[in-house]
């Protein structure tokens, strides 16, 4: 069983097949597993009202909750980016939700 953990382990993975570490010989089975918090989440577009610019979001939300607030890429306006008002804003009500 032990011998099994250190072989598998992702340092001595690196060291043994000579990668540099930057591959997915540096991934644990924790981090292949892992799925994007997005995933499975409903998407609703929007526009951010913190300032008159207008930048285009898109709103993640599941079961009512939540999930995140991204710049829209498809917003001709602020193509995916936020003003400095809104980028404030946000952050603040995503930590304030939990």
């Amino acid at each position: 069983m032990l011998k099994e953990f250190f072989y598998d382990w992702p340092l001595l993975k690196q060291i043994r097949d000579r990668k540099d570490g930057t591959g997915p010989e540096a991934m644990s089975e924790r981090t292949r597993s892992l799925a994007p918090k997005t995933e499975g989440a409903q998407v609703a577009r929007s526009i951010c009202p913190y300032c008159g610019v207008g930048c285009g979001q898109l709103i993640f939300h599941k079961d009512g909750k939540l999930i995140s607030i991204e710049g829209d890429p498809e917003s001709p306006i602020s193509g995916a980016g936020y003003a400095r008002r809104a980028q404030t804003a946000l952050s603040c009500s995503l930590i304030q939700q939990g």
